[in-house]
């Protein structure tokens, strides 16, 4: 009986030192296995990202360092190294800071008309009130696929009194007439911080044609992800379609439209194509926005370090304002949780 006992002990003993060996074997072979696996993926994954990120150093970063670079110098002093003394220079030109209170103007008053003209449209196609919803989006986004020059200088010929089709039906409404409610460029608001002045609303109008129609597409499939059973609970406890929107759809557009209003900001500082294309329709001065500053201090003036300084400073304002509201989203995301 002893004798049995401690041959089944001595096999018990030896089938666990086997598996001790086999689950050892196992563990060196999953942590053998585990980095190559790894390595593989953040190789394919590399490879992916690779193209993009050539394209961001060639044609984003290496142009940004470049342009720092040449705002150091002074091709009007022999090249000479001046530091900070281009900064310094724009900061000090006053059709500059003219520029700069005409963008915050368009900030101002651009941005949230921009957001609130897309989300309204974008929850219009998205309400039981909206019939046939493929074709509004498609004549939605027909201005955001055409090319920028193309849509300025077909509002150039709207807004030209002389050539105008529609300057017989403008005339008609008293606060529109004559074109002073678009083309004004007189002072329309006037704090102890800030005046914004010189603001024409026929640029206001092209930037949200232009850009409200690709918006609208992105605003409109992220409702169209949205639950319809959460939707279908909130009816059956009574909440009617302005509840659904202001307690579901809102909510649900919160880090979209936090994008959205970024990029329309960068948008909007960067303003410079339609400025230049409708100068003679007009009668806008060559420093109307700070990118029209810079433009016309390097191809009029000849001073490319003064424009390249011009240009870094308009780069840090986007940076800065981009990472804020960023911050701001999380904070809000935090609150919420």
């Amino acid at each position: 009986m002893r004798r049995g006992l401690t041959i089944h002990s001595s096999l018990t003993k030896t089938c666990m030192k086997r598996e001790q060996t086999v689950n050892k074997s196992e563990t060196s072979l999953i942590k053998t296995t585990r980095p190559k696996r790894r390595f593989s993926k953040n190789r394919a994954g590399i490879l992916f990202t690779l193209p993009y990120i050539i394209f961001l150093l060639c044609f984003m970063i290496l142009p940004i360092l470049y342009t720092f670079y040449t705002s150091l110098f002074s091709d009007l002093a022999g090249g000479q190294f001046i530091g900070l003394n281009n900064y310094v220079e724009v900061i000090k030109d006053e059709n500059f800071r003219k520029a700069v209170r005409i963008i915050v103007g368009y900030i101002v008053v651009g941005v949230p008309l921009f957001l609130f003209l897309a989300v309204s449209l974008a929850l219009l196609i998205d309400s039981p009130f909206g019939r046939l919803k493929n074709v509004s989006k498609f004549i939605f986004f027909l201005p955001f696929a055409m090319p920028p020059a193309v849509s300025t200088f077909m509002w150039a010929f709207v807004y030209t009194p002389e050539v105008s089709p529609y300057q017989g039906i403008f005339g008609i409404f008293p606060f529109i007439k004559d074109y002073q409610f678009f083309l004004s460029r007189n002072e329309i608001l006037s704090l102890p911080f800030m005046t914004i002045e010189n603001l024409t609303f026929s640029i206001v109008n092209i930037i949200c044609w232009q850009n409200a129609g690709g918006w609208i597409l992105v605003l409109s499939s992220v409702l169209n992800n949205a639950s319809q059973e959460v939707m279908d609970a909130a009816r059956i406890d009574g909440a009617n379609e302005w509840h659904i929107v202001r307690f579901i759809k809102i909510p649900l557009l919160t880090d979209t439209l936090v994008i959205m209003g970024v990029s329309t900001f960068a948008y909007i500082s960067q303003l410079v194509a339609e400025p230049i294309m409708l100068t003679a329709s007009l009668q806008l001065s060559k420093y109307y926005t700070p990118n029209y500053w810079a433009s016309t201090q390097a191809f009029s003036s000849g001073n490319f370090n003064l424009s390249a300084a011009a240009s870094n400073i308009m780069i840090l304002v986007v940076i800065l304002a981009s990472v804020a509201a960023l911050l701001f989203s999380r904070s809000l995301e935090k609150r919420s949780e």
